[in-house]
């Protein structure tokens, strides 16, 4: 079964097998890890210090914010049931 529902502004996709959620506050250590790991940014020009990865969140966050017809979301890919976030 597949149920959408949100929580405190967090975006939350699931079913059966998979969790999908958007980011928050408490991700920024996650994704600072993810944005440092040379096998992640292989193809990105360099790795992403704190304050990069604080500017991309916000700019992500705008982007997913803004009301237009194009409106990609960002969300995580955590192991359920933990939540835990994983990949994005």
């Amino acid at each position: 079964m597949l149920m959408l529902r949100k929580i405190n502004n967090i975006k939350i996709l699931e079913a059966d097998r998979l969790l999908l959620r958007t980011w928050d506050d408490n991700d920024l250590q996650t994704i600072l890890a993810i944005n440092q790991d040379p096998k992640v940014m292989k193809y990105f020009p360099e790795l992403q210090d704190l304050e990069t990865t604080k500017k991309l969140i916000i700019f992500y966050e705008y982007i997913t914010n803004c009301k237009v017809t194009m409106n990609p979301n960002r969300y995580f890919v955590p192991f359920s049931p933990t939540g835990s976030l994983q990949k994005f």
